[in-house]
């Protein structure tokens, strides 16, 4: 019997483990994956350095799990004649190496791990989670825990198998993921402001979404790669990128691969009797750029923190319940907030895009404060209105009015997320309304 079995030996099943281990509890974490396969993900490998001695307890990476550092983003219109610099340091990691420290430092707190082992779903007895069932070679097992977290990324193959009564079993829609693809390539030339990572924001390059340039700094590699939207019938991202983006960036793939990211807001509730999820699994992601290793790093941070207290007693969803509370207040409202504004730009063409930037109906400081906060200014002098009126694009700037005060409206609720079980349902409700109630809108303007 453990106290506690994860699913998922990525940066967030290895946190969850590190911080839950070091205050004594048993901990088992359970991948499919080998040992040395640890750390290989197909990812964009850039993450925030506010994550590392601020939001979360952890020292920054050391230098074989880094790539490069990274000052800032540059954000290019669709026609690529604005770009906009937003500042913000962060690092390139080596994914790899980055695994394989989180991996030490689970270790080193005492977590335990089962390689090469398939998770097949839950063990529920009495609307409890108790433990997992799993496949180690030709072997089925189970594996009684007192709390089992699912930290097994989109699949999110312990959650979606539980009763579909739960709000926490709650399936992803589809219009609501990326589907991306990405490469990693040696060039031979050299890049300008290396430092900064490069968006580029195209419905004919990336429908629904964006592609991206990230530079390995000082390393002559690049991290390249877009993400369409999904379940809206547009064509798999390899055909975008061999059309558009192959040739253009040129070079030797070095790797090469693709997956699907949830950019959405997170998930209602993340506990159960038993049970709590964290990183993709609880769609804990930037809805706008689909960057999830720093904010499934801090979910796991804060669910370790919250099955810690838990745990000295039992792991109910009362227990349980300030995880989505904490989750709520450090990024949720925000990233709620951000879902609102992803709707938004999904609605747009490139020509509204490319105007937009141009005139700067959004300042970079603000779409900063938006990334940061998930607030949203709108640059709306008497001089503007009338450009735009004279120029026939009235309705994005009420389109913007409108996602602003949502996104508002969005990120309060989050912030008075219920204190209790009992108090959820009629929350869920209200965000069910508002999110429908704003879509609605926004299709007739």
């Amino acid at each position: 019997m453990y106290d506690v079995v994860i699913v998922g030996a990525g940066t967030t099943g290895l946190t969850a483990a590190k911080f839950i281990a070091e205050k004594g509890y048993k901990v088992l974490v359970v991948d499919l994956r080998s040992e040395d396969d640890i750390g290989n993900k197909v990812c964009g490998d850039a993450i925030s350095k506010e994550y590392f001695g601020g939001k979360i307890p952890l020292s920054e990476p050391p230098e074989y799990a880094i790539e490069g550092r990274i000052v800032g983003a540059k954000i290019y219109s669709p026609d690529e004649k604005t770009v906009w610099t937003v500042p913000g340091e962060g690092f390139m990691l080596n994914r790899r190496g980055f695994g394989k420290w989180l991996y030490s430092l689970a270790r080193e707190a005492g977590a335990e791990f089962s390689f090469s082992t398939r998770a097949l779903g839950p063990i529920v007895k009495d609307g409890k989670v108790k433990g997992i069932t799993v496949r180690r070679g030709d072997k089925v097992e189970s594996i009684e825990s007192r709390l089992v977290v699912d930290a097994s990324g989109v699949v999110s193959i312990i959650r979606r198998a539980l009763p579909k009564s739960w709000p926490v079993a709650e399936e992803l829609d589809f219009k609501d993921t990326a589907i991306a693809y990405r490469e990693i390539r040696k060039i031979n030339y050299a890049i300008e402001d290396e430092e900064y990572i490069r968006i580029y924001v195209s419905q004919e390059k990336a429908p629904g979404g964006y592609w991206w340039l990230f530079p390995y700094p000082g390393k002559m590699k690049v991290n390249v790669g877009l993400g369409v939207q999904g379940g809206v019938g547009h064509k798999d991202p390899m055909w975008y990128f061999n059309k558009y983006l192959a040739n253009r960036i040129g070079g030797e793939v070095l790797h090469a691969g693709g997956g699907v990211v949830p950019t959405r807001r997170p998930l209602d509730t993340m506990v159960a009797d038993g049970f709590a999820a964290a990183g993709d699994a609880a769609y804990q992601v930037n809805p706008i750029h689909g960057g999830g290793i720093g904010s499934g790093m801090l979910g796991a941070y804060l669910l370790a923190k919250n099955a810690v207290k838990a745990l000295e007693e039992e792991p109910t969803i009362e227990n349980l319940w300030q995880y989505n509370v904490d989750f709520m207040e450090a990024y949720g409202a925000k990233q709620a907030a951000l879902d609102v504004f992803r709707i938004f730009l999904q609605s747009l063409s490139d020509e509204e895009i490319n105007y937009g930037m141009r005139n700067k109906i959004i300042k970079e400081e603000d779409l900063l404060k938006a990334s940061l906060e998930g607030d949203l200014k709108i640059s709306s002098t008497d001089k503007l209105m009338r450009v735009i009126k004279a120029l026939g694009k009235p309705s994005l700037l009420s389109k913007l009015k409108t996602v602003a005060d949502y996104m508002k409206e969005v990120k309060e609720l989050y912030l008075n997320y219920p204190k209790n079980p009992s108090e959820f349902d009629e929350w869920r409700k209200r965000v069910n309304e508002l999110f429908n109630e704003y879509k609605n809108v926004l299709s007739k303007k």
